[in-house]
């Protein structure tokens, strides 16, 4: 469960929930598409047992504490005009056999809402980077490639501790929301992560991957964040493993220049790094 507040200075007084589409809580008047490095929400997540929520009733209870325990907080609530306080929606996450995106801190989801058991005329398509650093959150333009309208979010999310009771930690997200057809006309997984640019680094890794695996050898994951470089990279720690290099540096149709000697990962004999002129 998540509830979401634009970060800006506040006067702590009590008022009645407003309905104004300019204060809606899902958006700021500067985040439309072009992506801002501001903080302008904050979104408080609560870890709920779902054996609790067994009934519709039991949801409308929760919302009752939740909506008392923020108005006692001087925190104003404005509900979203026209749309319920419990809504009922599918959400289908995206990603590759191997985790890709999330592993690299992307999270690709669509949800589909429904209003009276209908389903609406067009789902929502969600695309977000999350990470604990917030300079690499800037760095990452989530938003799709021309012709999509989209509105793009930076938010802080305050989390529960995962291994205590009390405390919270922070995580970064610039999400980028659009509409997309409704359910019955999905496309297919690859063509939407296609869409993203930023995906290009995820999208090189695993074909890498698969180069390799085809080429006879092993693919070890050193657990560091893709990013984006202009030249890629083949490196070799003992100079016995210097033809080796030279022959992964071909199965991956990589110059031998890329090659070269030097310190990598401590888990691998060869380290790989790509590059943006890594064509697959």
């Amino acid at each position: 469960m998540s509830t979401n507040r634009i970060e800006q200075p506040r006067k702590r007084t009590r008022r009645q929930p407003e309905s104004h589409p300019s204060h809606c809580a899902d958006r700021a008047p500067d985040q439309a598409t072009a992506p801002d490095n501001a903080v302008h929400f904050a979104e408080f997540k609560l870890l709920l047992n779902p054996d609790e929520l067994r009934h519709i009733v039991d949801a409308y209870t929760l919302w009752t504490h939740v909506y008392r325990a923020v108005d006692r907080s001087g925190v104003r609530f404005v509900p979203t005009p026209g749309d319920p306080p419990i809504r009922q929606r599918d959400i289908m996450f995206y990603d590759t056999p191997q985790f890709d995106l999330y592993e690299n801190h992307f999270i690709l989801r669509r949800r589909t809402h429904y209003r009276d058991g209908w389903t609406k005329a067009h789902d929502e398509l969600t695309f977000k980077f999350r990470h604990p650093d917030v300079a690499l959150v800037r760095a990452v333009d989530v938003r799709p490639k021309a012709g999509t309208e989209v509105r793009v979010k930076f938010k802080r999310e305050i989390l529960p501790l995962p291994d205590q009771i009390g405390g919270s930690r922070h995580i970064y997200t610039r999400n980028c929301v659009m509409m997309m057809p409704p359910a019955g006309h999905r496309g297919e997984a690859d063509t939407l992560l296609q869409q993203f640019p930023a995906l290009n680094a995820v999208r090189t890794q695993a074909q890498a991957q698969v180069a390799l695996v085809n080429g006879g050898y092993t693919f070890v994951d050193d657990g560091t964040d893709t990013t984006a470089r202009a030249t890629s990279q083949v490196t070799y720690g003992d100079a016995g493993q210097k033809a080796k290099a030279a022959e992964v540096a071909k199965t991956l149709g990589l110059p031998a220049s890329a090659v070269q000697q030097g310190k990598g990962a401590s888990n691998a004999d060869i380290t790989v790094v790509l590059g943006q002129d890594f064509k697959g």
